[in-house]
């Protein structure tokens, strides 16, 4: 799996995470009273816990675009930054 694939792979997995929090706090809302409503907060928390996970991985695969966009400035590579701005 190339590193542009993984990309899409943690944001895929992110927003995932993220529709299962909306989910549960709809869920919550609308099922206050409802025991199952109980284990949500762990559901959550899980989902949390794999966002954090996913953006750790995608901060350190922007830092390297970012050096790859700096050194492409100052050596005056205009195209570099075209292919680095095509990749995402």
């Amino acid at each position: 799996m190339t590193e542009n694939e993984q990309i899409r792979e943690d944001i895929r997995s992110m927003r995932q995470s993220m529709e299962t929090i909306a989910g549960n706090i709809g869920g919550l809302n609308a099922k206050s009273h409802a025991p199952e409503s109980c284990t949500q907060p762990k559901e959550n928390q899980k989902a949390i816990a794999e966002m954090r996970a996913v953006e750790n991985r995608l901060k350190g695969s922007f830092k390297v675009i970012a050096v790859l966009a700096t050194l492409a400035s100052a050596i005056g590579g205009g195209v570099l930054v075209a292919v680095i701005i095509r990749l995402f």
